[in-house]
């Protein structure tokens, strides 16, 4: 039987099925470019017709995000399994009115800043809105998956990469700084979900033992790895998939 998962993240968490090709697993469905404060805040309304990104799949994101139905579609779409990471958490965020939505470069390029208008909010400034966003977050996965069904992939940024020739280079000091105080945001998220949504399940390798791959299917990138670490996510979801085969004997 082929085991299904939805994704709530970034492609640290999509790549894992995508790049290793010996599972007999697939996604659902997946939202990308979403922090968790834009979902869980009001919805705005923005039809179909003002977002063009050339692209479906990122029309189709870019929409989730501002209109909020991204519970409507894990009713719809019902996975056996979540996967969330919050690298997109990256992101800044737009205030419009009572509602943020994600900045993220999808949304850029809709051209819909112009169209809504509102101002720009960093992550820094709001930790502790994101924690009240993260419990109503939480409490409402509930209605949708039990704890046992919710796997957190606690990914980070490299501050490593290898090269087209095989040699482990580091990214400049401006990035590696970027990429430090972004890694701090997510060590907090992280934690916070993990400390309140008990008995979840998490994946990942400790922070600074994974590099960057320069030849990565999106191009060079933080969050793009070198391939052995995907294989490494699809073993520990396997390892994860015994034990709940075990615990049903």
């Amino acid at each position: 039987m082929l085991k299904t998962y939805n994704i709530f993240g970034s492609c640290v968490s999509r790549d894992i099925f995508g790049l290793v090709e010996d599972h007999n697993y697939s996604v659902d469905y997946y939202q990308a470019r979403s922090s968790v404060q834009s979902m869980m805040s009001k919805p705005y309304s923005v039809d179909w017709k003002y977002i063009s990104t050339g692209s479906n799949f990122k029309d189709r994101v870019v929409y989730t995000d501002i209109n909020k139905d991204y519970f409507e579609q894990l009713w719809k779409h019902r996975a056996h399994d979540l996967i969330i990471d919050f690298i997109d958490e990256r992101f800044a965020l737009y205030k419009i009115g009572f509602s943020y939505v994600t900045r993220s470069n999808y949304f850029l390029t809709a051209g819909l800043k112009n169209l809504l208008g509102g101002y720009e909010v960093k992550k820094t400034e709001t930790i502790e809105d994101w924690d009240a966003a993260c419990l109503a977050f939480i409490e409402k996965l509930k209605s949708y998956y039990h704890a046992d069904q919710v796997i957190l992939h606690k990914a980070y940024f490299a501050e490593e990469y290898v090269d087209n020739a095989g040699k482990v280079q580091k990214f400049d000091d401006r990035k590696t700084k970027i990429y430090q105080s972004i890694n701090q945001l997510l060590d907090h998220y992280y934690h916070f979900f993990e400390s309140h949504f008990e008995n979840i399940h998490t994946i990942g390798l400790p922070q600074g033992s994974y590099r960057a791959w320069e030849e990565h299917k999106w191009g060079l990138g933080p969050m793009h790895y070198e391939r052995n670490y995907y294989q490494e996510m699809v073993n520990q979801l396997e390892d994860i998939n015994r034990k709940k085969k075990d615990k049903q004997i």
